[in-house]
């Protein structure tokens, strides 16, 4: 499972699965993974949100780019 950290103090179990429906389609939240963390980025869907510059992040596990800074 992993974690999301929708606030400094709540915390809550996802599965992968969820975590892949969560891309910004229609308006809706954007995840993304890093490190078997994964992080509401909504707030920044004009980046994130499907059809963006890294909408390939999206509902994805976005650990080897974001360590390797291979993007």
């Amino acid at each position: 499972c992993s974690i999301v950290r929708s606030s400094p103090i709540q915390h809550l179990s996802i599965n992968l699965h969820s975590s892949h429906s969560k891309i910004g389609k229609d308006g809706g939240d954007v995840w993304l993974s890093v490190l078997g963390e994964v992080f509401d980025v909504t707030t920044g869907r004009d980046y994130y949100a499907e059809g963006t510059g890294y909408s390939v992040f999206a509902g994805q596990d976005a650990s080897p780019s974001f360590t390797t800074g291979n993007f």
